[in-house]
């Protein structure tokens, strides 16, 4: 029975990683940037960088 249940599993397990880089490929297609966006904004440390700067 644990055999049936792993083997479920892992076969899930892989369609999921399918499905996953198929979705990724249509977004590189598509020209879809991925991942987290370049930090160039403020900060919420920026009212701080005085004291941050002496302590360090």
């Amino acid at each position: 029975m644990a055999m049936v249940f792993s083997m479920a599993a892992e076969i899930e397990r892989d369609l999921i990683a399918k499905r996953t880089r198929q979705a990724l490929a249509v977004k590189n297609a598509a020209g879809v940037k991925l991942g987290r966006p370049k930090g160039a904004g403020k900060s919420k440390l920026d009212a701080y960088k005085i004291e941050i700067e002496a302590l360090h």
